[in-house]
């Protein structure tokens, strides 16, 4: 695969996640579900993937990229909440395993883009593809800081395993993110 393109769908991912995470934001924000800690976590989320998801399309560019080059096809973006809108489902009988499902969303997200960029960490450094230092470089501050949103998400959600069939322990939960 093609570094341009690895970095492509890596930029892709953390701008995809980034609209997931503010929707979700929104769910939680609403007047349903009044969950203002939660939403205020999912709401630096997405602006924290957007942030790295345009420094990607910078560094593409820095190195020569071109925007005709980078999205020869055009480029689009998808995102959608981690809450089911529904008579039955929103809002959501089961605060606290709303939030341990939005957790597992976001661990999953986590998992994927370390996994992506760990991918194109590996390929940066392989003497086979010759060595691309300035890539492998840029990208360890990324690993390390992902790794710690994951560190994060699990201890999230072994917490809320324990408290989230007390609606007042959820609360003090959401007051305290």
């Amino acid at each position: 695969m093609e570094k341009s393109t690895d970095m492509k769908s890596l930029m892709k991912m953390f701008l995809d996640d980034s609209l997931t995470y503010l929707l979700t934001s929104q769910q939680f924000g609403s007047q349903y579900m009044q969950r203002p800690g939660m939403a205020k976590l999912l709401s630096k989320a997405s602006d924290k993937n957007w942030e790295k998801g345009l420094d990607l399309l910078k560094k593409m560019l820095q190195r020569g990229g071109t925007i005709d080059k980078i999205f020869p096809t055009g480029f689009s973006l998808s995102g959608t909440g981690y809450l089911s809108v529904g008579d039955d489902c929103f809002p959501p009988a089961d605060v606290g395993q709303s939030y341990i499902k939005t957790f597992k969303g976001l661990l999953k997200s986590s998992l994927d883009l370390f996994t992506q960029m760990n991918s194109i960490h590996i390929n940066a450094v392989s003497v086979l593809n010759s060595v691309d230092a300035e890539i492998a470089h840029y990208l360890d501050e990324k690993l390390e800081d992902e790794a710690k949103n994951i560190r994060e998400m699990k201890g999230h959600i072994i917490t809320l395993g324990k408290m989230a069939s007390y609606g007042v322990a959820v609360d003090i939960f959401d007051s305290n993110l």
